[in-house]
């Protein structure tokens, strides 16, 4: 315990003649390659939902591939003799049922939020590759856990610089026998009020912001050729694919990126072509129906608020897919410190490697704060306001929440608002550093010294025996 400053209030009779003991008090101040999960994290997850995943009784069989490395994929594509059990899937919920598998044949691992439990079909089996191929039902050892604790960003239109959005030109353009209402190119970001007609992806890099509505035709598609990639962002309320649905000719799941934007509430998948492509709307209730039980039915990754199955479907899960933006799990904390200490901010950020890191203060660059955390070793009253940290990928930026930097010149304390109660008890204030904790003490002949109690600052003090002594004096000492 150390000793910054000191409070006296001396308490004696204001009227010698009667003994009363009203006091009076006298004051001194004296005060590329893509895991889910960063490595920081032990369980990459390509499908992750934050609330329920209900398989709504079908049965789907879930594993994974790499469309990066030839040993788990052929020519990028999904391959049955190369697949993996790396299918892992992930709810953030903490409820019960939060997870309902029945009957899917999952070859990876299962994890929940804390205290967040699963359910399970007598037919069900989660586990390796050699525990669901052997026929093995119930959940594999090691392979369900309750400690999913991430948290993912808003999606958000990306920064397209001087290029502004604009609407495409409609028409009838026939390509290969196929009539479309749009035909997109990467000379500019794109804008649908209503995607109301059939799309053709001509470059490699198209955007198309959906804004308001999705009115596909029944025979309508969204038509991907090989080499070429398309990243769609949508801001209306509710998204209903169906017809022939996203053809994504070659089947790479990287060629398409589905960002639901934080008013997305509904993302439907419905379409007679199977999917290959990622998907990211944290905000989203996922539905799927496509695909008819084809080996193709879903390849790629999903992160959605929740999702349901509409049919029974096959999921190939892309452990190489460059799709998510960062999402931040643990945000900076307000640091209190005196003039010359050190303080320090942390975050914890997940997402497409590699990540990177600026600082700012009060919304201004740090130089050189290019790290996870960011460390100040002499502080003084120029570093106090409030810290954040952009967090970025190839994919997009987060910008965490503000942690406040206090830097106070001295601990000292200020002990003000002497009052004495009816009832012969005696209270003072103590207001010093916010949050520091101090030690209250009293004496009467300001040598002796006796302990009373501490508390955070700032509070008010109780003297119970206070009129127990002719007089009594107090201080507040600092207790690092």
């Amino acid at each position: 315990m150390g000793r910054l400053g000191t409070v006296h209030i001396q308490l004696r009779p204001c009227n010698p003649a009667t003994g009363s003991l009203r006091f009076c008090a006298a004051m001194a101040l004296a005060i590329n390659a893509w895991t889910f999960f960063s490595p920081q994290t032990a369980y990459p997850s390509t499908l992750v939902v934050a609330q329920t995943l209900d398989f709504n009784g079908f049965a789907p069989t879930i594993d994974s591939f790499n469309s990066t490395n030839d040993l788990y994929s052929t020519g990028g594509l999904y391959d049955s003799v190369k697949a993996q059990d790396q299918g892992d899937v992930t709810t953030l919920s903490g409820a019960s049922n939060a997870l309902a598998i029945g009957n899917a044949k999952i070859k990876g691992t299962v994890q929940t939020g804390p205290g967040g439990t699963i359910s399970i079909g007598t037919q069900g089996s989660v586990g390796d590759m050699n525990w669901v191929n052997s026929g093995q039902q119930g959940v594999q050892t090691g392979h369900l856990r309750d400690d999913a604790t991430e948290t993912f960003g808003d999606s958000a239109l990306p920064d397209t610089g001087a290029m502004l959005w604009q609407p495409p030109v409609p028409g009838s353009y026939v390509i290969n026998g196929v009539t479309y209402k749009y035909v997109l190119s990467d000379a500019r970001p794109w804008k649908l009020p209503t995607l109301d007609g059939s799309v053709y992806v001509s470059k490699p890099g198209v955007r198309l912001w959906v804004q308001n509505a999705f009115n596909l035709p029944s025979n309508g598609e969204i038509r991907i050729p090989a080499g070429n990639s398309l990243a769609m962002y949508v801001t209306a309320a509710t998204a209903a694919i169906g017809g022939n649905g996203i053809v994504n000719d070659t089947g790479m799941s990287r060629n398409f990126q589905y960002y639901g934007l934080s008013s997305n509430a509904a993302f439907v998948l419905s379409a007679n072509a199977p999917f290959a492509g990622s998907i990211y709307a944290p905000q989203a209730a996922f539905t799927f129906g496509g695909g008819d039980n084809n080996t193709y039915d879903f390849v790629g990754c999903i992160v959605a608020k929740s999702m349901k199955l509409h049919m029974h479907c096959n999921f190939h899960l892309d452990e190489a897919l460059q799709a998510f933006p960062p999402a931040i799990m643990d945000q900076p904390q307000n640091q209190t410190v005196l003039a010359g200490q050190m303080a320090s901010f942390t975050v914890t950020a997940t997402g497409a490697q590699p990540l990177d890191y600026q600082w700012q203060l009060n919304g201004i660059d740090l130089l050189g704060a290019t790290n996870f955390n960011y460390t100040i070793t002499n502080a003084d009253a120029t570093n106090s306001g409030g810290y954040s940290v952009i967090v970025s990928n190839a994919v997009g930026s987060l910008t965490s929440s503000n942690a406040s930097l206090s830097v106070y010149d001295s601990a000292a304390a200020v002990l003000a608002l002497p009052r004495y109660l009816t009832n012969n008890q005696f209270q003072f204030s103590l207001t010093g550093v916010p949050g520091f904790t101090y030690a209250i003490q009293a004496s009467t002949n300001l040598a002796d010294w006796i302990f009373l109690g501490t508390n955070s600052s700032p509070f008010i003090f109780l003297d119970y025996e206070a009129s127990d002594f002719p007089q009594r004096f107090y201080r507040a000492l600092y207790v690092p």
